[in-house]
């Protein structure tokens, strides 16, 4: 398995619904578990980007398809 740290900026969607994002991380996380991907930890961040994902998975080509 490979690492992954994925950057993510919110878009507008995303920022009108800040409040839910807990529950959408959550989500994600569920959702990558299903795919065999191992989200080790998500920060929420101040500055260029929003969130900063850590993932374990098993090739390039699934963790592309969880981030879409």
């Amino acid at each position: 398995m490979a690492t992954y740290v994925t950057l993510i900026n919110f878009t507008d969607q995303g920022v009108r619904n800040v409040k839910a994002t807990t529950q959408r991380a959550q989500a994600f996380k569920q959702a990558a578990a299903q795919s065999g991907v191992e989200v080790k930890a998500e920060y929420w961040t101040m500055g260029q980007y929003d969130i900063v994902i850590i993932a374990d998975a098993p090739d390039d080509e699934t963790m592309s398809a969880v981030l879409f």
